[in-house]
């Protein structure tokens, strides 16, 4: 008669790892469990380091106001008042004074490593983390390049041209990672055209539709006609600029309507 052995296929081993046994609340309580299992100080590092940021970040991003209302002119939309500055101040300092206390010098020394910072967590707060991080990346790569040409003396209409490829370049780069739709929700938060449109309607009550239809229209003149691409040697060059200008005022009066379109230039001309 064959024997018959059975299992309990669900009964997990005796021995199984559980992370709850050595995670705690108490930071120095989690460096020892990590200790007793054997970690590496390195890795225990990163851990702590990654934790500690991510409460901060938190804690962080609820003293940021709540929404970033992008289409707000005559002013960064994204200034925190003073009080704002010495809360987030202080609580970068709470940040390193830990980091320090539970990891010795080491932490100080990671501690601007893993800080995120405020701008991108209000102005693209839209984005993962982790796209907000590639942007960041990729805004340093081509400012880097940029400062490059531009510290070379008098800006060349080949060094305007130079620019002007690193522009489009970065431009593609950035849709490729973002997709066109958030590419550009980014634009109209905090592209160069939107912060010329937010000081160009100085005074003006905007909407946020009327911001977009505004951005939508002058984008691709200011692209066309950017100061620092621009060669304003080039024959015909003033006249195209003025034609643009005057196209881009009949597209915005016939989005916005000529009564609306008045209303707002009569704002601007009074806070002047």
């Amino acid at each position: 008669m064959e024997a018959i052995v059975t299992t309990n296929a669900s009964a997990p081993p005796a021995n199984r790892f559980d992370w709850r046994q050595v995670e705690s609340s108490d930071y120095r309580q989690y460096i020892a469990n990590l200790r007793a299992i054997g970690c590496p100080e390195e890795t225990i590092r990163d851990i702590i380091v990654a934790d500690v940021t991510k409460l901060f970040n938190s804690r962080k991003k609820a003293l940021l106001p709540s929404r970033f209302e992008y289409w707000r002119t005559g002013v960064n939309p994204w200034s925190l008042n003073e009080e704002q500055i010495k809360e987030l101040s202080a609580l970068d300092g709470e940040r390193r004074a830990l980091l320090k206390l539970l990891l010795g010098d080491t932490g100080e020394e990671v501690a601007d490593h893993f800080t995120e910072p405020g701008f991108y967590d209000f102005t693209i707060g839209f984005l993962s983390r982790e796209k907000q991080q590639q942007i960041k990346e990729i805004n340093d790569l081509y400012a880097a390049k940029e400062s490059d040409l531009r510290v070379q003396g008098t800006l060349t209409p080949e060094k305007r041209q130079a620019l002007k490829a690193l522009h489009v370049a970065k431009e593609a780069e950035m849709e490729r990672l973002l997709g066109p739709e958030d590419k550009q929700e980014y634009d109209w938060r905090v592209s160069p055209t939107a912060t010329k449109i937010r000081f160009a309607f100085t005074g003006c009550d905007l909407t946020e539709r009327e911001f977009q239809e505004i951005f939508n229209i002058q984008k691709p003149f200011y692209d066309e006609f950017d100061p620092i691409y621009t060669d304003w040697n080039e024959p015909g060059i003033t006249d195209r600029c003025a034609q643009g200008e005057q196209q881009m005022e009949q597209k915005l009066k016939a989005a916005l309507g000529e009564h609306r379109f008045a209303e707002l230039l009569a704002q601007r001309k009074a806070h002047q």
